[in-house]
Formats: structure tokens, C-alpha cells, sequence
């Protein structure tokens, strides 16, 4: 906790938390895991939580689509989008 006690260091370590895990995770689940534990850090830490929650979902989001098969389902489907008359 030492380290944290400077805000870009714990915004830093915030942010690659919740992307490396929502990389492998589905980011929802990262999202309600670590909120409530953020939340708790920076309140005993006396720092405002807005920007490091705001930052646990912003990293999730761009997290999860750092593999080839986080949004595999969806951006396949996109891709050869076509009507379904050209079946």
C-alpha cells in the first residue's frame, strides 16, 4: 500500500489490473469483482473512487479485446454481414 499512495501509480496499477484480467475474463465479471474492491482501496486511501472506478471499466472494455477470441462471436458475424437473401 505504500505505492499506492501516489494516484497515478494506483490509476496505473487500476487499469492494467482490470485489462489484463478482462483479457481472459469475461469483463462484466471483472467489472463486479473489482469495483467493490477499488472502491474500498480508494476510500481508505482518501481519494476520490469516480476516476478509478471510471477506469476499471474502461480498461475492461479495452481488455477484452485484446485476444483473437474475446469478441470472436460477434466480430465474425460482422464481418461477412450480408442480407439474408444472398444466403
Amino acid at each position: 500500500m505504500t505505492h499506492t499512495r501516489r494516484p497515478l501509480i494506483l490509476l496505473g496499477a487500476v487499469v492494467a489490473t482490470s485489462g489484463l484480467f478482462s483479457a481472459f475474463l469475461v469483463n462484466d465479471a471483472v467489472c463486479l469483482v473489482l469495483a467493490p474492491l477499488v472502491l474500498e482501496l480508494t476510500l481508505a486511501l482518501g481519494r476520490r473512487p469516480v476516476p478509478y472506478l471510471l477506469a476499471v471499466a474502461m480498461a475492461s472494455n479495452v481488455g477484452s479485446t485484446a485476444t483473437i477470441t474475446s469478441m470472436c462471436s460477434w466480430s465474425l458475424s460482422s464481418i461477412g454481414a450480408s442480407p439474408k437473401s444472398d444466403w
